[in-house]
C-alpha cells in the first residue's frame, strides 16, 4: 500500500488531487495539511481522510507517509518540496515547478541527490487526443517540424470586478498566465515537437488594479493578464505562442497546430460539453486536403466511461497518480518529472527576461 501525504485543500486539490489518487488501487491517502482548519475538515471528511494537519511540516514529519502531492500556491512549492525530499518523500508537486528558475533547478538538483520519483502534473499531456497526436509525431506523420502555432486561451480574469487573488501577485504566483496556463503550452511543445532554443516576448496587464476582497481597497495588478512569444527550437523550428486569462468567453481552450515537411496536426480541446477530456484532434498529409477529425484509439480511453462523474479528477488526474505510484514501485522516473518542470521554468524565465528587456534570449 502506498500511504500518500496531500499538502493543501484548494478547489483543485479537491478536484484533480484528491479524486484521481481515490480512483488508483492500492494508493492511500493517510493525512493531507491546510491552514484552514474549517476548510481542512471539510475535504477530509468529505475523503475520510485520518490524519489532519494545519502545519504541513507535522504532514511530512509522519513516518507513515511514503509520496506527497504537494497542491499549494506556487510560492510555496520550493520550500514544501525541499523539506519533503530531505525527509526522502517521493514528490508529485503542481506546475509550475516554482517561482524560478534557480529554484527549479534546485528542487530538481536536490532530488537527483536523494534519488526518489518525482512529477509534475502537466494535465493534458494525458488527454488521449494529445496522447495520439504525440503518437503520430513519433511514427513520423508530420515528418521534419517547421512550425508550430499554440493558443491557450481562459477569460475567468476578463471581468475587471473578478477580485485580485493569490494568482494576480507577482510574490506568490511568479507569473500570471505564462505560468498558470502558458507553462502547460511550453511543455506540450517541449513533448511533441522539441525543445527551445530562443525567444522573444511581450507580456501586458490589461486591468492593471483589482478590488481586495477582504478590505475591499484597490491593489495593483504586477503579472501579466496575457503573455505572446515567438520561438525558436533547437531543431530549427518556429512556434507562435498566446496565452490569456482576458480571453473573454472562452473558459479553457486550447489549440496547437504542428507542421511539417510531411503533414499537419492539430490538436484542440475546450472545457465544455460531456466529452471536452478526450479532446479532438485533425490531420493530413496531403496539399490538397484540409486536415481532418482523426480517430482517437479506444485503448486511450480506458476508464473513461466510468469517469464521467469528474473527468478532470478521475480520468485525467486518475492516469497521472497511476504513473506517479508506478514509478515509485519501479523505480523508474515518470514523466512529465521534475527536470521537464525545470526546463518549462528556463523558458519561462528567458520569456520574463526578453519582456524586460525588449529583445531575443537565447537559453
Amino acid at each position: 500500500m502506498l500511504r500518500v501525504g496531500v499538502i493543501g485543500t484548494s478547489w483543485w486539490a479537491d478536484r484533480a488531487h484528491i479524486p484521481g489518487l481515490k480512483t488508483i488501487p492500492g494508493v492511500e491517502i493517510e493525512a493531507i495539511s491546510g491552514r484552514n482548519p474549517e476548510r481542512l475538515k471539510i475535504i477530509a471528511d468529505k475523503y475520510e481522510i485520518p490524519g489532519r494537519y494545519t502545519d504541513y511540516h507535522d504532514l511530512l514529519k509522519s513516518d507513515k507517509i511514503q509520496a506527497v502531492c504537494i497542491v499549494t500556491p506556487n510560492y510555496l512549492h520550493y520550500p514544501i518540496t525541499m523539506e519533503a525530499l530531505s525527509r526522502r518523500k517521493h514528490v508529485l508537486c503542481e506546475k509550475p515547478l516554482a517561482v524560478s528558475f534557480y529554484q527549479a533547478k534546485e528542487m530538481y538538483d536536490k532530488v537527483k541527490e536523494v534519488g526518489v520519483r518525482h512529477m509534475v502534473p502537466f494535465t493534458w499531456r494525458f488527454v488521449p487526443a494529445a496522447m495520439r497526436m504525440k503518437e503520430l509525431i513519433d511514427e513520423g506523420y508530420i515528418g521534419r517540424v517547421y512550425h508550430i502555432e499554440a493558443r491557450y486561451l481562459a477569460g475567468w480574469l476578463s471581468n475587471p470586478d473578478i477580485p485580485a487573488s493569490q494568482r494576480t501577485q507577482k510574490k506568490i504566483a511568479g507569473t500570471g498566465a505564462l505560468s498558470d496556463t502558458g507553462s502547460h503550452l511550453i511543455d506540450f511543445i517541449r513533448w511533441t515537437a522539441g525543445d527551445f532554443k530562443a525567444v522573444v516576448a511581450d507580456m501586458a496587464i490589461f486591468i492593471d488594479e483589482r478590488k481586495e476582497e477582504m478590505t475591499g481597497k484597490m491593489v495593483k495588478v504586477d503579472i501579466d493578464d496575457s503573455t505572446i512569444f515567438m520561438a525558436k527550437l533547437t531543431n530549427e523550428a518556429q512556434a507562435v505562442i498566446h496565452v490569456s486569462r482576458v480571453a473573454k468567453t472562452r473558459e479553457n481552450y486550447i489549440n496547437v497546430e504542428i507542421s511539417g515537411e510531411d503533414g499537419t496536426l492539430i490538436f484542440e480541446l475546450e472545457v465544455e460539453g460531456e466529452d471536452w477530456a478526450i479532446g479532438k484532434l485533425y490531420g493530413s498529409q496531403k496539399d490538397d486536403v484540409k486536415p481532418q477529425p482523426l480517430p482517437i484509439p479506444e485503448r486511450l480511453l480506458k476508464n473513461y466511461e466510468e469517469a464521467k462523474s469528474n473527468l478532470t479528477g478521475r480520468f485525467l488526474f486518475a492516469k497521472i497518480m497511476q504513473a506517479f505510484k508506478e514509478g515509485i514501485e519501479s523505480g523508474r522516473e515518470p514523466v512529465p518529472n521534475f527536470y521537464d518542470g525545470m526546463k518549462v521554468q528556463e523558458v519561462m524565465q528567458a520569456i520574463e527576461d526578453s519582456s524586460v528587456k525588449r529583445k531575443w534570449i537565447e537559453l
